[in-house]
């Protein structure tokens, strides 16, 4: 809907009886006697009376402050045209993918892991990052820390906790030279937590792991039936007890971290995780977050049943209410803000390094040729495959109209999963694009 700009003022300016409209980025949210506007474009928020939003909604300008109308188009709410609105976001794209903020590492310490999950992809073939990949990591850093402002260390795995004396070796070499460059340094790690013990969780935090993703499939029969132990072993098989056992242990330390729960949900152990919400939650503190993520796996494989297509979508939406519902905060809160669902692997300032020294995008995709991008030299510099590298880093929004016209473009940026889009040849749409639902 086209709006008319009142004179901005005695100063022509070139909006001046130009016609302008709201920006397809704008969501307008109720809240008391008004709504609260966000712009997902800009991150830009104001508040405006019930009775303004009406008239402009209505073009009817009459009685509304020239002040406001400008105000709302320098705050981006406002737009000249739709091509002016789209150029506005690809622009601040392009300066996010320029910007050296921070350098984000993935590091497979181990591909080895004590679980045999039901719907895991790995096949846990290499076993831990040999002393010479550990070097040439350090140094492939340290180089990074020249270039960026912050860098990031997440841990992944296998079972990262398999390798602890790696995680260990390589914040000690790295972590002094982060010092004298005073570069910044983050670091996160994935773990099952199996072995999440008093001993492993403080070295952790006094290495300067500061985040934590665990996973608990639902409650303990669910959990069991999908999160199970390797079978070669003689471990207790009852994952579920030892791993929550962790989790309330973590949370007696008082250092400052965060921890992200992380369920796994099908069809059949939903309604286990809905049930368990409320009690885990009251029994941890703001420190945790709850994130849900549907099983993606071959239906005729895994063994439960999944949700598929837009029941999928509507899943995820119906999920993070109830967690809302349940007043438990969740890892999903900020997916209506720039880049907030952007997939790590279109990032060109993130690399997946494997414990062999491979160089991937995609912590899923593990051997897909197209995510074989380089790996690290003897000297720990990156030989990168700039062509492949581009296929993950340089497509989405950019080059895809349809992305361009869609109100949730600033979130996701057509990469949510450029996985998708490149071995399925369709757009990635995410569950809140597909659902209509603007904010979670």
């Amino acid at each position: 809907m086209a709006y008319r700009l009142h004179e901005l003022g005695s100063t022509p300016t070139a909006w001046e009886a130009a016609l302008v409209q709201v920006s397809k980025y704008t969501i307008a949210k109720p809240c008391l006697s008004g709504y609260e506007l966000f712009n997902y474009g800009n991150d830009a928020t104001r508040y405006i009376d019930k009775l303004t939003w009406d008239k402009l909604l209505e073009s009817d300008f009459d009685g509304i402050e020239a002040d406001l109308e400008e105000e709302l188009l320098l705050s981006g709410f406002l737009v000249e045209d739709d091509r002016s609105d789209v150029q506005n976001l690809l622009n601040r794209i392009d300066a996010e993918k320029s910007s050296k903020r921070r350098f984000q590492a993935i590091v497979f310490p181990t591909e080895k892991c004590n679980l045999r999950c039901t719907y895991c992809y790995e096949d846990f073939a290499i076993g831990k990052m040999p002393e010479a990949v550990q070097d040439q990591l350090v140094h492939f850093l340290k180089g990074k820390s020249e270039e960026y402002e912050e860098i990031n260390v997440s841990w992944f795995g296998g079972e990262p906790l398999l390798a602890l004396d790696v995680i260990d070796r390589v914040h000690r070499s790295l972590i002094p030279h982060l010092v004298r460059t005073r570069a910044g340094f983050s670091s996160q790690i994935t773990t099952n937590a199996y072995y999440l013990d008093a001993v492993r969780r403080r070295k952790l935090l006094a290495l300067g792991v500061s985040a934590f993703q665990i996973t608990l499939d639902g409650v303990r029969s669910d959990h069991n039936e999908r999160r199970r132990m390797n079978p070669k072993s003689n471990l207790d098989k009852n994952t579920y007890d030892v791993i929550l056992q962790n989790i309330l242990a973590l949370a007696d330390e008082p250092d400052e971290f965060v921890c992200t729960i992380r369920f796994n949900y099908d069809k059949e152990n939903i309604d286990g995780i809905k049930g368990c919400l409320a009690d885990l939650g009251a029994s941890l503190d703001q420190r945790f977050q709850f994130d849900f993520s549907p099983v993606w796996a071959d239906p005729e494989q895994y063994p439960f049943e999944i949700f598929e297509g837009i029941e999928r979508h509507n899943s995820f939406i119906s999920t993070n209410s109830h967690a809302r519902e349940c007043g438990v905060k969740t890892a999903n809160d900020k997916l209506h803000m720039f880049g907030g669902e952007v997939c790590y692997a279109a990032n060109p300032h993130s690399i997946v390094v494997r414990s062999n020294g491979r160089l991937n995008k995609c912590t899923v995709a593990l051997d897909l040729d197209a995510n074989q991008v380089g790996n690290l030299t003897s000297l720990g510099e990156a030989d990168l495959d700039a062509s492949l590298m581009n296929k993950w880093c340089d497509s989405g929004v950019k080059n895809d109209k349809g992305c361009q016209s869609c109100w949730n473009a600033p979130s996701c940026q057509g990469d949510s999963c450029p996985l998708v889009r490149m071995t399925e040849q369709r757009r990635p749409c995410t569950a809140r694009k597909t659902s209509g639902t603007a904010i979670i």
